[in-house]
């Protein structure tokens, strides 16, 4: 899974707002500043596991998006004191979330999964069956035709060809990896 680590045009939105609000007196106005929430990805098995944090904010707000290998997740957190009949004081960050990640080619976009706990949004991404790490066995010997075999999608195992002359009169001709694999 390749990551774009620094998004230079999501850093200067975020300056943008950061100026704009301090020119409205500190508190951002009626408009939320966009942010990229922090994240960890890593891989578990045959998946990867994405953690955003994204406090404060309602689950049915989170938007998520998969567009080819690009996932995007906006999120907002809303004030809850707009009615309010005087605000004495709002030091909490009122924030639209937003963050875009490249899966790269060895994921399953059709099957990603998300969950929302304690403030934390957990995407959980498939790899592709067919790039899934797999056992290759080569057997070798005097007289043998080598032949490599490899765990299909299936689970099945191919047959290494061999044996002494006694085995069979006829033989098959030694095949590649790419024969083996396809």
């Amino acid at each position: 899974m390749a990551l774009m680590r620094w998004d230079p045009v999501a850093d200067i939105d975020r300056m943008l707002d950061l100026v704009a609000a301090s020119a409205r007196g500190g508190n951002g106005g009626s408009q939320a500043a966009t942010r990229s929430m922090p994240m960890d990805v890593y891989r578990q098995g045959d998946e990867y596991i994405v953690e955003m944090d994204l406090p404060g904010v309602d689950p049915s707000s989170i938007d998520i998006s998969v567009e080819r290998n690009m996932i995007t997740v906006e999120a907002e957190a809303e004030s809850t004191h707009e009615q309010a009949d005087e605000q004495i004081l709002c030091e909490r960050r009122h924030v639209r979330y937003r963050r875009q990640l490249y899966l790269g080619d060895d994921v399953d976009t059709e099957n990603i999964q998300a969950s929302y706990d304690n403030g934390v949004l957990r995407l959980t991404v498939p790899i592709a069956q067919e790039q899934r790490s797999r056992k290759v066995q080569v057997a070798a010997g005097d007289n043998r035709t080598n032949q490599i075999s490899a765990q299909n999608q299936s689970g099945q195992q191919g047959q290494s060809s061999g044996g002494d002359a006694s085995s069979s009169a006829k033989r098959e001709p030694a095949t590649t990896g790419a024969q083996a694999g396809s």
